[in-house]
Parts: structure tokens; sequence; C-alpha cells
């Protein structure tokens, strides 16, 4: 077949398209303490905002309107404006870097929707490449941070207090950071390839999951364990269980007892975190349910007078709950709705391993304490949306679901 300059041009835009799109998730995933000559790494992420207006102009899609899609572009749009909006009655207390840190995780989202939408299935597909790289990647340095005792100067194991714990980082500041996205980039990976139990030619896959999950255990971030035996114990139902009925009695078991592990520590640490969780909630009447505006958590907790509940934190420990606190119960509502929606997409079209993504999404944000400052998952959710998009186009065209076969590599 004769290649001609408009194959070339196809070629090389989706090319550009994919090297933007791997750097933006790698700047994202190795946080900011990875260097390149000198400059931060997460620099990197500029590219992809720049390129957007490249993309809007060289390779438009022709698919029609899609709920998802929409729906998802316009909470984030409601979002930054109405929180920008709130901000304003609060600016003594917002700064310029504030307000650029808030805003600028809401236009990679944008980017990274707008790659979704030229080409749903290749966004999925790089996505997966992207989590079977980090995997890697992550894998071997948290195995080299516990069994060498090294970490990044930017680790929280740096501190004179966690210096004899020695658990994992990676490029993370926070041990619960790091734990939440390899459990997210796990997860992923799994419900992609779905298959991967069925063929004794995935021995070696088998090995590299036991690897990246012995990982995640040595974290000790219960919040990440749970979700992770969650989501393995529905991937392997199929393999195990012969009878429905037998999956959710154990399933329901197995809940049970992870719901009673988790809340039966009396800790310092677990009894910060309720008192976190339940101040959160009660600021709503303190905002009149609107808000407080653009990373306003430090300021709500230090105002409160027991003050002393929470241990010096000045964060609410859950993105979720940031949220809350910053923009009010109407954005809270809208955004739960959002995922209420994605999740009926994948439970009508389908119910397979994507089907526990989302839910396992809400799980763990409610883990890391720093959930408000890093921006990962934000790839994360854009990419569950990306699926429900892909299953209700493919619905509307009869096609079979190619994401649900094996694929060889």
């Amino acid at each position: 077949m004769r290649i001609s300059f408009k194959h070339f041009k196809t070629f090389q835009t989706e090319g550009v398209g994919v090297v933007l799109f791997f750097l933006l998730c790698t700047s994202a995933l190795v946080g900011s303490h990875l260097y390149l000559f000198n400059i931060k790494f997460s620099l990197i992420r500029i590219i992809p905002i720049l390129s957007i207006v490249y993309f809007f102009f060289t390779h438009r899609s022709s698919y029609h309107s899609n709920n998802t899609y929409y729906y998802t572009v316009g909470f984030f749009f409601i979002y930054t404006v109405y929180t920008f909006i709130i901000s304003l009655s609060n600016w003594e207390f917002v700064s310029f870097s504030q307000f650029f840190n808030f805003l600028y995780p809401l236009l990679i989202i944008y980017v990274v929707l707008t790659f979704m939408y030229q080409n749903v299935e290749k966004f999925l597909y790089y996505f997966y490449l992207v989590c079977y790289i980090a995997l890697y990647v992550l894998s071997v340095f948290a195995l080299y941070e516990y069994l060498t005792g090294f970490h990044l100067k930017g680790s929280s194991m740096h501190l004179s207090i966690n210096q004899a714990r020695n658990l994992p980082t990676t490029f993370y500041t926070n041990v619960n950071d790091f734990a939440v996205v390899m459990t997210m980039l796990l997860c992923y990976f799994l419900a992609y390839r779905k298959n991967i139990l069925n063929s004794k030619k995935h021995l070696i896959s088998i090995l590299f999951i036991l690897i990246t999950a012995t990982c995640i255990i040595l974290t000790g971030a219960r919040i990440a364990q749970i979700s992770l035996i969650l989501f393995l114990l529905f991937y392997i139902r199929k393999f195990l269980f012969k009878k429905k009925t037998l999956f959710f009695i154990i399933g329901g078991v197995t809940i049970f007892i992870l719901i009673i592990y988790f809340f039966n520590f009396a800790d310092s640490s677990g009894q910060t975190r309720m008192n976190l969780y339940r101040y959160a909630f009660v600021s709503l009447f303190d905002s009149y349910f609107l808000g407080f505006g653009i990373n306003m958590d430090p300021h709500y907790f230090s105002t409160l007078n027991n003050y002393d509940l929470f241990k010096e934190i000045i964060n609410g420990h859950s993105y979720l709950l940031g949220m809350l606190i910053s923009s009010g119960l109407g954005i809270f509502i809208l955004y739960i709705l959002l995922i209420i929606h994605v999740e009926k997409k994948m439970a009508y079209y389908k119910i397979d391993e994507f089907f526990m993504l989302p839910l396992l999404y809400i799980l763990l944000l409610f883990g890391p304490s720093s959930s408000t400052f890093f921006w990962p998952h934000y790839l994360f959710f854009c990419s569950y949306v990306a699926y429900s998009y892909y299953l209700e186009k493919s619905a509307e065209k009869n096609k079979p679901n190619p994401l649900l076969k094996e694929r060889c590599h």
C-alpha cells in the first residue's frame, strides 16, 4: 500500500500524542522528586497542556456527542469556576501559588479527556502500558528502598521519627500516597488484562503481580490492603467459585472481617482520621453548605477550638472531604453523581473487573493523608470515564468489546 502524505500526517499526529500522553502520565506517577538535568521532571507536564490547541486543530474527532464525556467535562468546569468564585470571599487566605496548584490538575483533566475523545480504545491501551511500566519501576525502587533503607530526601522516611520504620515511598513523600497509586495501577492492569489467569503463558505476569502486591503490603497502608483484597476476590471469582451464591457469601464475610479489621484499630492515627472526617462534614454548617474556597482545609481546622483532636494535622486526609470543605455540598453531590453515572454504565453494559474500579477509587481516596495535594488519581478517574464512554460508544455501533478479550503483546 502506498503511504501518502495524509497517512504520514495521521501517524505523526498520533505519534506525538502518544509521546505527550506518556510524558504526562510519567510526570504524575513519579511525583516531584525526580530531576532531569537539574530540572524537575514534573515540569514536562506543561508540554501536554500546551499541545491541546495542536490536537484540536489537527486531529478533530468525528464522534457525535456523548453524555459521559460531556458530563465529566461539564462537572470539572463547574467545579473550577464555582470554587474560584467562593475563594474570592476568602482571598486573604489564598495565595497565587495555591490557586495555580488548584487550577493546574484541572487543566490536566481537560488535556487527558481530549486524548481520550480522539480515540478511546487507544487511550485505554496506552494507559494500560503506562500502568505496566510504572508498576515495574515503582516495584523495583520500593524493594530497593525496603532492603537497603535508602530513601529520597523528600520522603517522610527521612524524618527521625520514621527512620526505624523503613517503609517504601518511592517518588512520593507519604507512604500512603505511594500505596494508593500502586493499588490503582495494579487494579487497572488486572482489569484490562482480565484473562491473565487463563493461560500458563502468563506465569511471569502472575509472579510480577505477586511482587507488586508485596510492595503494597510492605507499606502497611490499611485501606490500600483492603482495596487490593476486595479487588482480587472479585477478580478470581470465576476461577474459585463455581456458584454465584458461594461467592457472595464468602465475599460478604470477607468484607465484614475487613471492616472490623479497619475500625478495630484504636491507635492515634485511626482516632485522628475519624475526627478529621467528622469535622469535615461539620464544616458544611460553618460555610452554609457553600464551601470555603481553594485549599481552605488548613485554615478551617486551625480555627477550631478543639484543634488538639487533630494532632497538628491541617488537611482532611481525604480528597473527597477536601472537596467538601473547599467547594461545598453541591459540588460534592455532583461529583458523587458523576461517579454513580460512570458506575451505572459499567454495570449496564458489562459487569467485569472495571466495575470494581470506581468503587475502590472512592474507598482509596480516604487513605492518603496528602490526597488533596497530589493529582495522579485524576488520571485513573479519567480512565474509568474513558471505559464507560467506550462501552457506550461500542453499544451504539453494535460492536463487540475487544477489551474483554486477551491481547497478545
